[in-house]
């Protein structure tokens, strides 16, 4: 009896998270970023380990310029889904964003390794590249 209890539990809560995933989904595209975050954020509160929602929420955090807030929730996503792309790259726009070029390109050569394609990944190194050899010049 208590086992079907907490599986009810369970996914009355998943169900409940995937709403506010979708609410902030459609936020995010009406461009209300703020409300995006929070619904994000609610349903975070809901299934905190949802490595999908971590990664939009850190995309929403990008278009609003909190870089540092992008980059934690993408650390989290990828302790959760190594493999989780999106992530990778997003966290690699939020290192860049904050001057942490090098660790940006780790990022990218990391994603480069299985998405050789990714065109938004390469203009990304090479501006990083610029910047870096930029800030070394000075």
């Amino acid at each position: 009896m208590c086992q079907d209890r907490l599986v009810a539990d369970h996914d009355v809560s998943a169900m409940a998270s995937k709403r506010e995933k979708e609410k902030g989904n459609e936020c995010f595209r009406c461009g209300e970023i703020n409300a995006a975050i929070g619904f994000y954020s609610k349903s975070l509160e809901l299934c905190p380990d949802d490595h999908l929602v971590l990664g939009n929420r850190a995309q929403a955090y990008i278009a609003s310029n909190c870089f540092y807030q992008a980059e934690l929730d993408c650390d989290k996503a990828l302790s959760i889904e190594p493999s989780y792309h999106k992530a990778r790259y997003r966290r690699a726009v939020a290192l860049e964003k904050q001057g942490k070029y090098e660790a940006a390109m780790d990022d990218i050569r990391a994603l480069l390794e299985q998405e050789p394609e990714n065109q938004a990944a390469k203009v990304l190194m090479r501006d990083c590249e610029y910047r870096l050899k930029d800030k070394r010049e000075r």
